[in-house]
């Protein structure tokens, strides 16, 4: 449950404002923690711009700024006890025929308060709804994100985590017929998944919304990481310059050719993988968030 209380460390205290990075973790579910990279994305990036930043899980602070990381999952009855001055941050897309009720609590809270979202199609989407504030949080390198220390000999051909829906499944079915070891996980995070990751030769990113955005949110720390990552990119998905050129983007039907060429040709994946982390490295995050705060 999302809790609000004084600090004693304010605004007032410092020539500069505080801020407070908030994770709201609804009671039984876990899910939330697929956000904890984003979260501490923007956490590490206050601080290097020398804000004094916290970061909790459920709690906001009346005596710094908060930012939310994840509106969606905060009933919208709570927004009358938030401080005016609150943040929230859109992880989400967002389309017309979202089977959750994700986007009605999205627009609730972007109605409400300063909002940022990940993806220009989103922005977009806000503002045909009328709200045309909306800032772009441009997504980019974080040095402090960059900890996984790769195995020498990955002993994971492909990997893949998140839910698994019926498009995603004939790809998964795809790669196993090549004889390739693909793993997929569900509901597993932070260190957990990491040590997955150092195994794994290539991870595999693909669209599971009728939105075609790119996830940026999920790919980011990928990047900082030198993962190879084999990414959906279709001609009708949203992808910035800079993260089409860092990912092996190929259209759905091609996901699992990609994959394939990727794992059994070492020197072609290494040159994914050093890609990746030197395009990423040009957009340091501390530029993004300063740009969001002038």
């Amino acid at each position: 449950m999302l809790s609000v209380h004084p600090d004693s460390v304010t605004a007032e205290m410092t020539s500069e404002p505080a801020y407070n990075v908030c994770l709201p973790q609804p009671e039984g579910y876990e899910h939330s923690f697929c956000l904890l990279e984003l979260a501490e994305l923007i956490t590490y990036s206050l601080r290097d711009l020398g804000y004094d930043t916290t970061f909790r899980i459920n709690d906001l602070d009346t005596g710094r700024r908060n930012i939310i990381v994840g509106c969606h999952l905060i009933n919208t009855e709570l927004i009358p006890h938030v401080p005016e001055s609150t943040i929230v941050v859109n992880s989400e897309q967002i389309y017309d025929q979202d089977p959750f009720e994700w986007n009605r609590n999205i627009f609730a809270w972007a109605g409400n308060f300063e909002t940022w979202d990940y993806s220009p199609r989103n922005v977009a989407a806000f503002a045909q709804r009328g709200l045309p504030d909306v800032k772009l949080l441009k997504i980019g390198h974080q040095p402090q994100l960059t900890r996984i220390v790769k195995s020498p000999e990955p002993d994971i051909d492909v990997l893949f985590y998140g839910s698994v829906t019926d498009r995603r499944t004939a790809v998964f079915e795809e790669i196993r017929r090549r004889g390739l070891n693909l793993v997929t996980l569900f509901a597993v995070y932070g260190e957990e998944r990491d040590a997955y990751i150092a195994r794994s030769k290539v991870v595999l990113n693909l669209h599971n919304h009728a939105a075609e955005i790119f996830e940026v949110v999920r790919v980011h720390y990928l990047l900082s990481n030198s993962v190879a990552v084999v990414s959906e990119v279709n001609a009708s998905t949203s992808v910035s310059d800079f993260y089409s050129e860092a990912v092996a983007g190929v259209p759905y039907e091609s996901l699992a050719d990609e994959c394939e060429r990727l794992v059994n040709d070492e020197a072609a994946r290494r040159d994914v993988q050093q890609r990746g982390y030197e395009v990423i490295s040009r957009y340091p995050q501390t530029a993004f968030t300063r740009e969001l705060l002038s």
